[in-house]
């Protein structure tokens, strides 16, 4: 009987690492990669991690360099080591030559940062600068030509500045982010504005397959994902369950204020705190700059508050946001699609997106392994366990929705007569392994 061994991605990685070790609040260049896309600059450690932010902010953008982020880090926050931005925005008007029009001064950070499904945790990033117009984030302004991707930002995490903070981004003039999350707690300092659980301004750029779980805490212009939206900036296929806590105008779960700029196939389960003028459960307030807002959602038992716009947003109940149907309504038609089942109830039971679904890094000894091989036989899903215990088995398909789920002891076949892409994982033991198969 021949076996086709197909795409597997495995979450289990069969060897020991040492501990990662904490930032020492110092700064030391990498040695690894040439900044190629085929051999990117490791960063390794948090050493690493400043010397970049150095680099930028002394003015190199390292346009078309790339970079991956080889290990999780942990920036030593409890040890009150603060993290500088990675760049300086530095936009300003000067009242002596208005002719000159907004000067833009800004060290942007232009390259590729691949961060390769890993986190960044403990970080304390802390920027207030009365002579600056702010940028805040574990990168303080990014442009065209910038990307940032697979990425997350941990729990223990601390992102506090002035005008434009975010988790990953302080003022964003392009570029795009995907793939990443903040889990940490983002503050807006004093009367500032701009605060974004992911990004403080958006222009121009797009940021896609994201998420927000941390508190969002600010004054004016709040959002769950992004605080400020102008330029035709792009928000698709995203979701806020953080709290949002403002005290002034413009709140909203995905984005606080909006001018031209669209948000697509996104919801928001975050509450918001009551108080603010102008706040929704989706976007705060808009202008009168076109705009687009399409195929988004939000449950009012748990965001606290409503919607005014109603075209393209649409509320749920909680009930219908769990159901099968909310998923293939939130995909959208897209191909392929964003959204699937939380089979793992990592997001409370809500969409989560195929990314998360897919393994991330997992970390264990070899002696605690479990082996298990998922491949096709003719149209027949086949899984084989190294052990004799209790196993959990969805199959999914590209509308996001189980379409056979089983428990077995060891090993297991099952008929799929539909032919199509599928996404099998496999539960044992607390162990998740996935492998996306195709039924021909």
């Amino acid at each position: 009987m021949k076996k086709c061994y197909v795409l597997l991605l495995f979450t289990m990685l069969g060897f020991t690492i040492n501990a990662q070790s904490v930032w020492d609040g110092t700064a030391m260049t990498w040695t690894k990669g040439d900044g190629t896309s085929t051999n990117p600059y490791l960063i390794e450690n948090g050493q690493h991690l400043a010397y970049l932010s150095e680099q930028v902010r002394n003015g190199e953008t390292y346009k078309n360099k790339f970079f991956k982020l080889n290990n999780d880090l942990d920036m030593g926050a409890t040890a009150d080591h603060k993290f500088t931005p990675i760049g300086v925005f530095g936009e300003y008007t000067d009242s002596s030559k208005p002719e000159l029009g907004i000067v833009d001064d800004s060290k942007y950070f232009l390259g590729v940062f691949d961060g390769n499904n890993k986190k960044i945790d403990n970080i304390h990033v802390f920027f207030i600068d009365e002579q600056s117009v702010g940028g805040t984030g574990l990168f303080a302004c990014i442009s065209t030509g910038a990307a940032i991707k697979n990425l997350g930002i941990g729990e223990n995490s601390i992102i506090e500045g002035g005008d434009g903070t975010g988790s990953l981004v302080g003022n964003m003039k392009g570029g795009i982010i995907e793939n990443c999350y903040n889990e940490g707690l983002v503050t807006g300092i004093g009367g500032s504005f701009f605060t974004g659980g992911l990004i403080g301004v958006g222009e121009y750029g797009k940021i896609t397959n994201c998420y927000n779980t941390g508190m969002v805490k600010g004054v004016s212009d709040v959002g769950g994902i992004v605080g400020y939206v102008d330029k035709n900036f792009t928000i698709d296929n995203c979701y806020n369950c953080g709290m949002i806590n403002a005290s002034g105008l413009f709140v909203g779960g995905l984005v606080g204020l909006m001018y031209a700029g669209t948000i697509t196939n996104s919801y928001n389960i975050g509450m918001i705190s009551d108080g603010p003028l102008f706040v929704n459960a989706i976007v705060g307030a808009t202008d009168m700059d076109p705009f687009v807002i399409k195929n988004c959602y939000y449950s009012k038992e748990l965001t606290n508050i409503g919607e005014e716009i109603t075209n393209g947003i649409s509320e749920k109940s909680v009930e219908e946001m769990k159901a099968a149907s909310f998923i293939t309504l939130l995909n959208g038609g897209q191909n392929p699609i964003a959204w699937t089942a939380d089979t793992r109830n990592i997001n409370g039971g809500f969409p989560i997106l195929v990314w998360q679904s897919s393994p991330v890094t997992g970390i264990q000894n070899a002696s605690e392994k479990t082996d298990c091989n998922i491949y096709i036989v003719d149209k027949s899903i086949v899984v084989e366990c190294s052990e004799n215990v209790p196993c959990q088995m969805n199959v999914i398909n590209l509308n996001g929705e189980i379409i056979n789920s089983q428990t077995f002891l060891k090993n297991n076949s099952l008929n799929i007569t539909d032919n199509g892409i599928y996404i099998v994982t496999v539960n044992i033991n607390g162990q998740q392994y996935t492998s996306k198969v195709v039924i021909k």
